[in-house]
């Protein structure tokens, strides 16, 4: 049975009558809710959105209560082949059943009539179907007995709730009362109305006669008391299961029925006890007769009439059958027997109520607790009535549950299901079904672990009907609430749990590479220093690690680092120590070394161990890196972690400065290089924001003419102290620090809005062409070509008059990305020069497949031409190559008439150098055009 609740006097109802029928049938029932736990009691006028198809393959046939289901679901149903009862609601294929909405409305209407009223209006939510089917027997019953529907008797009101009635209580005073009598769509509706008029000082029936829809059991303690149609909601259920089991068997039965409904008459709508006009059932009569008394007198049929009106009708005429078998005709004996049977029906209402706020009040404290006892376990059921339960947690939602928790006093065995993954159509597990087989009066409910968002599985139990609660406060509809909000609660405390790990390990270690940070290494090297063993700090800086982020992207740079890391660590001892430092910087601490001077060659292992090639994802050849290690001893004199790794540091930045792999150990004399390349950094990262990079024009002349036919620009350094220094003298350290990148798009854009300023000016310098060299970063700096391209149009520098001058041995770095690089500056319209061709250790054999442009003869052959044979042979076969090859060709370095014929001889027409200018700057370019 799918129903939104599976308590109150409604949906309750149905549920007994069901499960009445399908017990005396032998079967069993399982009653699915299809509202979150917990939900309020709300107006259900759209279908419950449920996740799975719970107890399917379990079910041989289903009962659906008006919107506890999609359409789209009762149709999955029908396609399993198994029959369909639907309740309230028509499906295609389904059957139906129905209360009789019109017949106790037309009742109703035909005994406010024979009371004389004639304007009698109607108050409803017309938001739910059955409302509006009330609303039409109104209007038929009207019209039978010859009366007109005026649109003012109708009032519209925004639920079926008390709130909904005290609304129709204020259109009905505003305007103006226009009715003598009202007819309402629920109970509760009628309830409101009366309250809000009694508040406006008018008097039930006197002032407005007043009927209801349903007849809960509130109708008879109301002052008056409320005249309603009963709604049986127990018999419909028991229909709805008859019709199920005749389609299960195969015989005959109804597509449709309706079970009727009928007035039950009290004082609201006018009537008073013993009047004609009293259309209720003869219940006093009843029990008088089965006592064989004489007739009452008017008031003690009155009192008898009153008692049974709080919904207890069998026990009161079991009463009296017992007053009858003491032979007892006394009508006072038989009053007060059942004033008895009353008092003690009170009593036993007042024990279950106090019982269902203690079992609340006791789980409730025990999943508040959920911190010292897993909810999960589903210990906190001991504290309640049921018999069994079962918890299951999605695994895949809406398909399979994982059985988390299992409470069985009764079967030890059924534990074994904990653990198990089963699909949902097989939930609930079936020893759960079979414990509910050994007790005919109990039922095996489900409800949604679902609060919100908050959506964990379903929860089972095995447990008797309730439909004495308020619809949707059944108790086991709030224990599921309660565990779902105890599960988020857990589920919120592991995460800020592991919050605070990742936080703690986050202060500790290096989130990328799972090492150490440079915190928790210097907490080690304290340690270490503390012990006075041999120890000492390794200091790793890794050669060529930026290009690698540049060419192939961080991504493959963070893999690098992650795969040094693995290698550093597979050369440790167990208390030896690597961690992060930072960037492309790694430490590690040598503890307990038998002796100082193992520190050097463990270092060199280590830095094999790096350097060794990298296969990684996405990258197709090899990447090779190297790296520069600076070693420190641990020694007396140190008193200071920080110390030690200072000196490391600058033992490595003493090896970078002597060409890198290198591994140097620290001595006194490196503090004061260590200090001034501290100095001289800050200077670099200073001048490049005080602007004080000067660009510089040297004219490559051709050979022949002596005409200038371009520029190379040059970037001089304005120091403040020490004047114009050439970048030999400091762009290493200007790439080591970070800063070379920047700088090399300022000149970019430096020279090119040179170009234009001296072509607005009129001056020669702007109409020939423009070099200008870049290192190993910048060639491979993701940006270049996009910043050139930017840079040549902005300034509107045609491109073929713009060369990238790059060195053999930036390009065999990686001669994939260089092509791919090369290609794309070819793309915008520049040239590649290959620059200091001859000093570097480029492959003949990949050089015919470089798409340059010209190669630029290394200064240290042209300078020692007509004094070296070796030279003039070299620069010979340098021509002669690049001649081969389709290449221009132009000589650095030329300082000599003698080197200038020469070069023309061997076919060379290309020069620059001291013997025709040194670069000059920019205002003197235009007189530097010819020699």
């Amino acid at each position: 049975m799918l129903s939104p609740f599976l308590g109150g006097w409604y949906y309750g109802g149905l549920l007994r009558g069901v499960s009445r029928v399908v017990t005396h049938d032998g079967g069993d029932l399982i009653a699915v809710q299809t509202l979150d736990a917990g939900t309020d009691q709300v107006e259900v006028t759209a279908p419950a959105t449920m996740a799975g198809r719970i107890a399917w393959r379990a079910a041989d046939g289903f009962v659906v209560v008006i919107n506890a289901v999609p359409d789209g679901y009762v149709a999955a149903l029908r396609r399993t082949g198994k029959p369909v009862v639907a309740v309230s609601r028509s499906y295609p294929g389904a059957g139906l059943v129905r209360p009789d909405n019109r017949t106790g409305v037309r009742a109703a209407i035909g005994h406010l009539i024979r009371h004389g009223h004639t304007r009698i209006a109607f108050a409803g939510y017309f938001g739910a179907a059955d409302v509006c089917e009330r609303h039409a027997a109104y209007v038929e019953a009207m019209h039978a007995h010859g009366l007109d529907i005026d649109p003012e008797l109708r009032f519209d009101v925004p639920d079926n709730q008390a709130t909904g009635g005290r609304d129709a209580a204020r259109q009905l005073l505003a305007a103006g009362v226009p009715s003598t009598a009202i007819v309402l769509g629920t109970d509760a509706n009628a309830l409101g109305l009366m309250d809000a008029l009694r508040a406006a000082g008018l008097r039930t029936p006197r002032d407005q006669a007043v009927i209801g829809f349903d007849d809960r059991q509130a109708a008879s303690y109301t002052a008056p008391r409320l005249t309603s149609v009963e709604q049986p909601m127990e018999s419909v259920g028991a229909a709805a299961a008859e019709m199920l089991l005749r389609r299960l068997a195969g015989g005959p039965a109804p597509a449709r029925v309706e079970v009727p409904t009928r007035l039950v008459v009290r004082e609201s709508c006018g009537c008073t006890p013993g009047s004609r006009v009293l259309d209720g059932p003869p219940l006093p009569e009843e029990v008088l007769a089965a006592v064989s008394a004489p007739p009452a007198p008017g008031s003690l049929r009155g009192l008898v009439g009153m008692l049974a009106e709080p919904g207890r009708p069998r026990e009161l005429l079991e009463a009296a059958h017992r007053v009858h078998a003491r032979a007892s005709g006394d009508p006072s004996a038989l009053l007060l027997e059942l004033m008895e049977a009353q008092g003690r029906a009170q009593f036993e209402e007042q024990e279950h109520l106090q019982r269902v706020i203690s079992t609340q009040y006791e789980v409730s404290l025990d999943l508040l607790r959920s911190h010292h006892k897993d909810p999960r376990a589903l210990g906190w059921l001991g504290r309640t009535g049921v018999v069994a339960g079962a918890l299951g947690i999605w695994r895949e939602h809406g398909e399979t549950v994982e059985i988390a928790g299992v409470f069985a006093p009764a079967d030890p065995a059924a534990s074994a299901q904990v653990g198990r993954v089963v699909p949902i159509d097989e939930f609930p597990p079936e020893p759960l079904r079979r414990l509910a087989d050994a007790h005919p009066d109990r039922t095996v409910f489900v409800v949604p672990v679902k609060v919100g968002d908050g959506d964990w599985g379903v929860l089972a139990v095995v447990d008797s009907i309730d439909d004495r609660v308020a619809t949707g406060r059944e108790p086991l509809s709030q224990w599921a609430a309660l565990l779902t909000v105890a599960l988020e609660h857990e589920e919120l405390v592991a995460r800020l749990r592991a919050r605070e790990d990742e936080l703690e390990r986050a202060a500790l270690y290096d989130h990328l590479t799972g090492l150490p940070n440079r915190t928790h290494f210097l907490e080690r090297l304290r340690e270490a220093m503390d012990r006075r063993d041999c120890h000492g700090v390794l200091f790793f800086d890794l050669d060529g690690f930026k290009r690698v982020n540049d060419v192939h992207g961080h991504d493959i740079g963070d893999e690098l680092l992650v795969r040094v890391a693995e290698r550093l660590r597979g050369e440790l001892r167990d208390h030896d120590v690597a961690a992060r430092f930072g960037g492309d910087e790694f430490l590690v601490l040598l503890d307990g070394v038998e002796h100082p001077s193992l520190m050097v060659q463990v270092a060199k292992r280590m830095q094999q161990a790096v350097s060794r090639p990298y296969r990684l994802d996405g990258v197709d050849d090899e990447v090779v890196i190297g790296t520069t290690v600076g070693v420190c001893i641990g020694a007396e004199h140190y008193t200071d972690a920080q110390q030690l790794l200072r000196d490391a540091d600058a033992a490595m930045l003493t090896g970078k400065a002597r060409g890198k792999g290198q591994v140097v150990s620290f001595t006194l004399s490196m503090h004061t290089r260590f200090k001034d390349r501290q100095r001289l950094e800050k200077e670099l990262r200073d001048a490049f924001h005080a602007r004080r990079y000067r660009v510089f024009y040297q004219p490559i002349v051709d050979l022949r003419t002596r005409r200038t036919v371009a520029f190379e620009a040059l970037l001089r350094w304005l120091h403040p102290q020490r004047g114009l220094l050439d970048a030999q003298e400091w762009i290493q350290l200007a790439e080591d620090s970070g800063t070379l990148d920047a700088i090399c798009v300022r000149t970019i854009s430096e020279v090119t809005t040179q170009v234009e300023d001296w072509r607005a000016a009129g001056d020669p310098a702007g109409d020939v062409a423009l070099r200008y060299n870049v290192g190993a970063s910048q060639f491979f700096h993701k940006n270049l070509i996009e910043d050139v391209e930017a840079c040549l149009t902005y300034h509107h520098v045609e491109p073929d008059r713009f060369a990238i001058e790059v060195t053999e041995n930036v390009l065999m770095l990686d001669p994939e990305a260089a092509v791919t690089v090369l290609d794309g500056i070819h793309a915008i319209g520049a040239e590649v020069h290959l620059d200091d061709f001859g000093s570097g250790y480029s492959s003949l054999e990949l050089l015919p497949r470089l798409p340059i442009d010209a190669l630029k003869i290394d200064r240290s052959f042209v300078s020692r031409m007509t004094l070296d044979p070796k030279a003039d042979d070299m620069v010979d076969s340098i021509v002669r190559l690049g001649r081969n090859l389709g290449l221009g060709l132009i000589a650095e370095g030329v300082q000599t008439e003698e080197q200038r014929a020469m070069l023309l001889d061997l076919g060379c027409h290309l020069g620059q150098g001291y013997l025709f200018s040194p670069a000059v700057p920019a205002d003197r370019a235009g007189t530097v055009m010819s020699f």
